[in-house]
């Protein structure tokens, strides 16, 4: 009896034999050339879904510059990462205050920062 452990979740103990041990079988090593077509497949996808997020992106500012209101879209932390032509009509300042938040805005255009 000195192979058996005994293991309980309730007061009748259950015999467990220590010699009755499974092995898993182990998969294989993954080559350098697998690593490699899988790096590939990765850097594929990636560029395939950075495309089709540069096409929804174009087709969105598309849509927002047709628009006949003013257009502004936000990120979470409250800085500009879209306006239309009808928020700003000068590119120049368009292009400016991406990035920006109203805070910095206000500073710019020397306006009181309680307009923000």
């Amino acid at each position: 009896m000195a192979d058996n452990y005994y293991f309980s979740l309730s007061d009748s103990p259950t015999p467990i034999r220590s010699n009755t041990v499974e092995t898993i079988p182990s998969q294989p090593e993954p080559t350098v050339a697998d690593l490699q077509r899988a790096l590939a497949e990765s850097q594929a996808a990636l560029h395939q879904a950075e495309q089709r997020l540069r096409e929804q992106q174009a087709t969105f500012e598309t849509i927002f510059d047709h628009l006949k209101v003013e257009v502004a879209v936000f990120g979470a932390d409250g800085r500009y990462q879209y306006v239309n032509k009808h928020c700003f009509s000068d590119p120049a300042l368009r292009q400016w205050v991406i990035g920006k938040n109203d805070e910095e805005y206000c500073a710019y255009r020397q306006r009181p920062v309680a307009l923000a």
